[in-house]
């Protein structure tokens, strides 16, 4: 390890650290390696710094490096014979004064964009430093602006001297409009310039007209997708359609994403629709209800196993339809709940369960989620054994069905299966996630169920700064129906300890037939421990406070005790 110290006494958490070299094989008895590095100085050092080498140092688990020295540990760092002086280049200013890009670009293709920048100060700029190249809505840069890409200068720039830049990359995702490149050099501040800073960026003169590639609907489209990819298209559609993007592609090990949004460009955090099939190559994105206008669509190569993968996207404004029941059978007791989907499902659509000529029934209950989707009750007690047709009617008399869709059955007992999924061994000062899924293995609903799911109490481990072996935190969260304001039911803690197990009990409500529940709990050994090792003694102590609210109250920690 090589660090910069301002005195001849080395301190690991004080001094600058600069680099790191690995040394590999053995080294005889009596014998030397020698190394050579070049390396950049930190801007913000200015003045006299020894510079230490620390041979084989010694790791965070433990009191000595890799290499057994017996009694011999403490002469492994040492420091240069003097001090290097280290001075502030004298400050030069750089500036863009030309920028050359062609007018018209594609959101999401190739780019290729020429800029100069000179030296216009009396002294030279020294050193290296990096140049970026930004899309702008306007002539000024800020935060918002989206980087298309960094370029390397290295060697220094002469005073009245030029260099001509060329980067080639992908255009950022980003609606169609114009635009101005903005190219900032120096952009890590890495050259002194003075009072010379502000003239570091410069617009393109002309605006640059950006535009998207159309997705016509019920057109399939065929084009490529790398890993890490992202491509942009849009749609323009009427009012009240229900809209479905699909991505196909014969990679089959391929992870692909898709993102809808109205009038904006979507991202990972913000979009009106998204895939429903994570680590898939094929995925689907619905809109159950647009506006008029222009929706884009981002898609998005997560992994795969080939660059330029073929896809084929289709986007298409479904009919009136149902195209789902889940599930599609159901005993003949109480209470049974389905999940319709399909498109263009009005507000105050009316759900039956039909038998031509012999029975209607309608659910008890029933909810329109949105125009895909319908969440539906109901009570087949005493109903006949048969099939029925599956039949949605919209206010205005239109009816989709989709005959001999729904099985009922002979009710089957009340029965769930709970799993348990999450890490078998967790290391000292580490933290592990558990997921717990209840699954309803019956044809009927089931009113309530009783859990119960935890770890061990282990209690303190007095050898060990006396931390707790173990902690227990779940998700399992509620509240009592007529509950009262002034409680903040959601922050209250679910672990209940009665018999030697942290334990968080609950009861999992309306579980419909089929459906699962999902929880987790997490389990972290020894917390703080990891703190400790780092030397963060803050955070050791508000690991601590977490595990054992007690200390918190008796001031056990604070002002330098414990």
């Amino acid at each position: 390890l090589i660090y910069l110290s301002a005195d001849p006494f080395l301190d690991l958490n004080a001094d600058r650290f600069l680099e790191q070299v690995v040394h590999t094989g053995a080294l005889a008895a009596g014998g030397a390696y020698q190394v050579s590095r070049t390396i950049r100085l930190p801007r913000d050092i200015v003045g006299d710094y020894y510079v230490f080498v620390v041979t084989d140092p010694a790791r965070p688990s433990a009191v000595r490096g890799a290499v057994y020295e017996g009694g011999s540990e403490t002469n492994n760092s040492t420091p240069s014979a003097q001090p290097l002086l280290i001075e502030s280049p004298p400050p030069s200013d750089l500036e863009v004064t030309d920028i050359d890009v062609a007018g018209t670009l594609t959101s999401g293709e190739s780019v290729t964009v020429g800029f100069t920048v000179s030296n216009t100060a009396d002294l030279p700029s020294e050193g290296s430093w990096a140049d970026a190249v930004y899309l702008s809505a306007d002539s000024t840069w800020d935060i918002g602006d989206r980087l298309i890409g960094k370029v390397a200068h290295n060697g220094g720039l002469g005073v009245g001297q030029t260099y001509t830049a060329e980067l080639s990359a992908m255009l950022p995702p980003v609606k169609e409009g114009q635009y101005r490149l903005l190219v900032r050099t120096d952009i890590f501040n890495e050259v002194p310039e003075g009072d010379d800073e502000d003239n570091n960026v410069t617009a393109s003169p002309d605006p640059i007209n950006v535009s998207v590639a159309l997705l016509h609907l019920g057109a399939p489209l065929q084009s490529t997708l790398s890993p890490g990819q992202v491509r942009l298209f849009k749609i323009v559609v009427e009012q009240n359609e229900t809209l479905q993007v699909s991505l196909t592609t014969p990679e089959a090990a391929a992870s692909n994403e898709i993102f809808l949004r109205y009038g904006e460009v979507p991202d990972g955090f913000i979009f009106d629709a998204v895939y429903q099939n994570p680590l898939q190559a094929n995925q689907v994105a619905t809109i159950p209800s647009t506006r008029a206008g222009t929706y884009y669509v981002m898609i998005r190569g997560q992994s795969g196993p080939v660059q330029n993968a073929p896809i084929t996207l289709l986007a298409r404004t479904l009919p009136f339809s149902i195209t789902n029941v889940t599930p599609d059978q159901g005993g003949d007791s109480k209470w049974v709940t389905m999940t319709i989907t399909g498109a263009r499902f009005q507000s105050d659509a009316i759900v039956k369960l039909v038998r031509p000529g012999i029975e209607e029934i309608e659910p008890a209950n029933y909810r329109v989620i949105d125009a895909t989707r319908i969440i539906a009750t109901f009570d087949f007690t005493g109903r006949d054994r048969a099939l029925y047709d599956v039949k949605v009617i919209n206010p205005d008399g239109a009816a989709a069905i989709v005959p001999y869709r729904y099985l009922v059955e002979r009710a089957l007992p009340i029965d769930v299966t709970i799993g348990l999924g999450g890490p078998r061994v967790l290391p000292a000062g580490t933290a592990g996630l558990y997921g717990i899924s209840l699954q309803s293995l019956t044809n009927v609903d089931t009113p309530y169920v009783h859990f119960a799911f935890g770890a061990p109490e282990l209690g303190d481990n007095a050898r060990v700064f006396g931390l707790p072996y173990l902690t227990f935190n779940s998700n399992v969260r509620g509240a009592p129906d007529g509950q009262r304001a002034d409680v903040g039911w959601a922050s209250l803690d679910s672990e209940v300890n009665t018999g030697g197990f942290m334990l968080a009990p609950g009861y999992a409500l309306d579980v419909a037939a089929g459906g699962y529940i999902g929880m987790s709990f997490s389990v972290t050994t020894y917390p703080g421990l990891r703190a400790i090792f780092d030397r963060d003694f803050e955070a050791y102590r508000n690991a601590l406070y977490d595990a054992r609210p007690d200390l918190a109250k008796q001031g056990v920690l604070d002002g330098g005790a414990g």
